[in-house]
């Protein structure tokens, strides 16, 4: 179920194509809420993300808190999942204004985008 998300991001990182990634992130939260997603879904999608823009941007995100997590520590570091997705917002927005690298990308078919 959180595949979609996870090629989305994967899009994202490796693409260079302008985009709007608040409509990523808006339809992320949407789906899942739509699919009534849980926890063990947030936990694989936060440690698919910071597995994927680690191995993309290593250095532009050393001081960013991007770190593998279990449960309890996203219970702990987040107070709920759109803090979450906040973060994520934010960690794409400073490598594309910081480091002068694109990463936006369009949107796929059947993504995690909110429907129109």
């Amino acid at each position: 179920m959180v595949r979609p998300c996870i090629e989305e991001i994967n899009r994202i990182v490796r693409e260079d194509q302008p985009d709007d990634v608040t409509a990523y992130i808006n339809g992320l939260q949407a789906y899942f809420k739509d699919q009534q997603l849980g926890m063990s879904e947030v936990v694989y999608l936060w440690n698919q993300a910071v597995g994927l823009l680690i191995n993309a941007y290593a250095e532009e995100l050393k001081d960013m808190e991007m770190e593998f997590l279990n449960y309890s520590e996203i219970k702990e570091r987040f107070e709920h999942f759109e803090s979450l997705c906040s973060f994520l917002h934010d960690v794409l927005a400073s490598i594309a204004v910081n480091y002068s690298r694109k990463i936006w990308a369009k949107p796929s078919p059947n993504t995690c985008r909110i429907s129109e």
